[in-house]
């Protein structure tokens, strides 16, 4: 009987302390990604309606823009043949 509630009763702080770790490298990762924020505006997104709100924001956009920096030993040429229309100046 003694053997038995010592076993369980081991086990069971071990398995605390597991617990607490784990939840300690959760809550670590969760500030460091900013998880909770991401969260909450992936909630509120749901609830509104995603079509319009896509349009919406597609219309505010405006010209994009490709900033590359053009080192000496690396071949930057693809860019001018790939991307005609986003080619405005080269350095």
């Amino acid at each position: 009987m003694k053997c038995g509630f010592r076993l369980a009763l081991s086990s069971s702080l071990l398995l605390m302390v597991f617990l607490l770790l784990l939840s300690r490298h959760i809550q670590d990762i969760f500030e460091q990604y900013s998880a909770a924020t991401y969260l909450t505006d992936f909630l509120n997104s749901r609830h509104q309606a995603g079509i319009d709100q896509t349009a919406g924001v597609l219309d505010r956009l405006g010209d994009k823009v490709i900033v590359m920096a053009k080192l000496e030993e690396e071949h930057t040429n693809w860019v001018q043949e790939e991307l005609p229309e986003y080619v405005d100046h080269i350095c």
